[in-house]
């Protein structure tokens, strides 16, 4: 956490306390299921464990997951049949499956005095939990469970309008902890030499047809979901989306993406063209953005279901999991059969470059 004022100031991050604690027998609920997201948390544990631990290598989420519930449903519970995991050991070659739980952050109350427009100085105590099991794939068991706290204490002094602070950078501590554990764990198990991991999330049923909370890429649809996202494609064209999808995140899409919002306000012609730059590469979050675009009416687009609909699908397929969900609702809600029809052809039509050439963008912005 850093402190910041429209005044003048001074923030200083400081390292958090880190405790990291090991756990047997390991229970899990047999409704958990295995998850691309959050991207980013699972990006950055990647990245310590590869940067702490050069001879662990991590393979591709989307080939571990493809690979491993061919059929979908992703439930962790299903790699414990018989011979399941070690098959899928087999064939990627992959060593062990690492799943990481929710980033938690909790925050205590407020200590100290504050007297306005004079002087204060405030503490308040802060705390971020991760957890993570992981699994042998060759001997198919759960092998460990770790839990990581990352504790401190953000201060803030305030004389007039000068402001001094500091504050814990616990979400990096956590995952920088969790992270080292995991290497050691891994690399306490194994004998010496070159280990291949998978690092995924593991997920709850949650409610409304999506498990977890509403957090973007964190969730994975249920079936009605699912059948709405998948319809369309075939596998081999659906891997190849979420693959790019994984991709657009990290490159110039989301770049194009970035600088979207921050000239929509002042360019909204060359920001809804990078907007749609961004799209038809197969950034998720793009599309999406361009479904409550068209669904809503906002900024300039004409008000469109059918558009909407194809966004959310896309959005679907490149992991954007929640568009399916608003997909499903336009269907079930919005469309009528017609315009469903209509919908669907849409989403098997389209073809990388539609967005940017399509005659159906805002005023302002002229068609390739």
């Amino acid at each position: 956490m850093i402190l910041s004022t429209a005044g003048c100031g001074v923030a200083v991050p400081t390292r958090p306390a880190v405790e990291v604690v090991r756990s047997q027998p390991i229970e899990i609920d047999e409704d958990a299921v295995i998850s691309l997201g959050p991207r980013r948390l699972l990006e950055s544990l990647s990245k310590e464990i590869t940067d702490e631990y050069p001879d662990i290598e991590i393979i591709d989420a989307l080939l571990f997951r493809d690979t491993a519930f061919p059929e979908g449903g992703w439930k962790l519970a299903s790699l414990f049949e018989p011979g399941v995991s070690r098959q899928v050991s087999a064939k990627l070659d992959v060593d062990y499956l690492v799943l990481a739980g929710e980033l938690k952050t909790e925050e205590g109350e407020e200590q100290g005095f504050l007297v306005p427009l004079l002087a204060g100085a405030m503490s308040i105590e802060s705390a971020s939990t991760i957890s993570a099991v992981i699994m042998d794939l060759r001997a198919g068991a759960l092998v460990s469970r770790l839990e990581c706290k990352a504790r401190g204490t953000t201060r803030m002094l305030y004389y007039v309008i000068f402001i001094a602070g500091s504050g814990p950078m616990l979400e990096s501590g956590v995952t920088e902890g969790l992270a080292a554990e995991i290497g050691k764990v891994i690399t306490e198990l194994s004998p010496p030499g070159r280990h291949r991991v998978a690092v995924l999330s593991l997920e709850y049923p949650g409610k409304t047809g999506m498990t977890t909370a509403e957090t973007g890429n964190a969730a994975v649809p249920d079936a009605a979901v699912r059948s709405e996202i998948y319809a369309h494609r075939s596998d081999q064209e659906l891997r190849a989306a979420g693959q790019k999808g994984t991709e657009a995140c990290r490159g110039e899409p989301d770049l194009q993406l970035q600088r979207y919002f921050s000239l929509v306000e002042t360019d909204p012609t060359a920001a809804h063209r990078l907007l749609c730059k961004s799209a038809d590469q197969g950034h998720p979050e793009a599309r999406y953005r361009l479904a409550l675009l068209y669904e809503h009416g906002e900024e300039g687009f004409a008000r469109d279901p059918v558009q909407a609909y194809m966004w959310y699908v896309l959005a679907g397929e490149s992991g954007k999991y929640w568009g399916g969900k608003h997909a499903l609702r336009l269907k079930q809600e919005v469309l009528s059969p017609e315009q469903l029809a209509e919908a669907r052809q849409a989403v098997q039509a389209w073809r990388p470059g539609q967005c940017e050439s399509t005659a159906d963008l805002p005023v302002g912005i002229e068609p390739k």
